[in-house]
């Protein structure tokens, strides 16, 4: 048995040996012209496959921070027009709450008032959904709602006959005019919201009830902040329409307005976190940007990939002839 286990253990390096001198003596025997020209196409392999892993792992990702960086720009111009729409809903709210008339007027509901100021077109010259006046105890004083066509609607999240005491809206402990401001989700859609105190125009003493005003976040006003922001954003529900994957990160990261998804080749997804009054999400507006830069840097680093191999082609080819014309006659000579 040793034996024959030693006669195998010789058979296999001989094989091995055998295979390695037929190897040496094939490279011997082939010919200098396809030594060369095999030694060129490495050369050019390595620094080929070298260039295209630089730009690949180096160039590309730089281009890809960029699309991030842009899109990120995008989505804080986006935050920032609804920041100015909050704004100026919050001056005209302050214009018409904090005002002598409008004091007395829940005091007294004096018909004067009522006909100068509280005729049927002031949603309308206002740009307004909602416009609600309470007083202390929550009951409406006065108010009108409509929908985005302007059709007198209930937004049963704005009440129209009695806001509850503990209703964010009710202002009737506030210290301050401020008052509060944001998003409300309704069944008509996101609802812009500024509900501010009542008080004089000194802005002293007792508050005598609550002042809302909302604008409803249509389609409208959509086209608006696609305009001034150069992006097509639309909205897109909390209720339902909104994809699982935007609403799990919203819900992981609830304290960013702006989520960006870069896994699309040819899209930056952006998602504007619309966040409610109470906390809770009310939708997301967004926008797919096409990734310009990315791509064009893709196209450039396939292009110049390509350049690379055919110049590699064209220089075996030029060494080619240059060894048949050249090197391999004064051999043969």
């Amino acid at each position: 048995m040793g034996l024959e286990e030693g006669h195998g253990g010789v058979g296999a390096g001989g094989v091995g040996l055998s295979r390695a001198i037929a190897g040496n003596l094939m490279w011997r025997r082939t010919s200098l012209k396809t030594k060369l020209l095999l030694i060129l196409a490495a050369v050019f392999a390595v620094s080929t496959a070298t260039r295209y892993a630089f730009q690949y792992w180096v160039i590309q990702p730089r281009f890809d921070t960029l699309e991030y960086q842009e899109a990120l720009r995008s989505g804080r111009r986006c935050v920032s027009a609804l920041r100015n729409e909050l704004n100026h809903l919050h001056t005209t709210c302050g214009d018409w709450a904090v005002w002598d008339e409008t004091y007395q007027y829940v005091a007294d509901r004096n018909e004067n008032y009522h006909q100068r100021n509280l005729y049927d077109s002031i949603l309308e010259d206002l740009r307004l959904n909602v416009f609600c006046i309470y007083n202390l105890e929550g009951q409406l004083v006065w108010g009108r709602q409509v929908d985005a066509d302007g059709t007198p609607t209930p937004i049963i999240e704005v009440p129209n006959d009695r806001l509850p005491l503990d209703d964010a809206l009710n202002l009737r402990d506030a210290q301050t005019s401020d008052g509060v401001m944001g998003i409300k989700r309704t069944d008509a859609g996101p609802l812009l919201v500024v509900s501010r105190p009542i008080l004089p125009s000194s802005e002293e003493g007792p508050t005598r009830g609550s002042l809302v005003m909302g604008r409803l976040l249509n389609s409208t006003m959509v086209g608006q902040i696609a305009a001034d922001t150069q992006e097509p954003f639309r909205y897109i529900s909390a209720a339902g329409d909104a994809p699982a994957r935007a609403m799990n990160w919203l819900s992981a990261n609830p304290d960013s307005l702006v989520a960006i998804d870069m896994s699309d080749p040819g899209y930056a997804i952006l998602d504007i976190h619309l966040t409610d009054i109470t906390g809770s999400t009310a939708g997301i507006l967004r926008a797919e940007l096409p990734k310009h830069v990315s791509v064009q840097g893709r196209a450039i680093l396939h292009s110049v990939t390509a350049a690379l191999i055919a110049t590699a082609l064209l220089a075996m080819l030029a060494a080619s002839l240059l060894l048949n014309s050249t090197v391999l006659r004064g051999i043969r000579r």
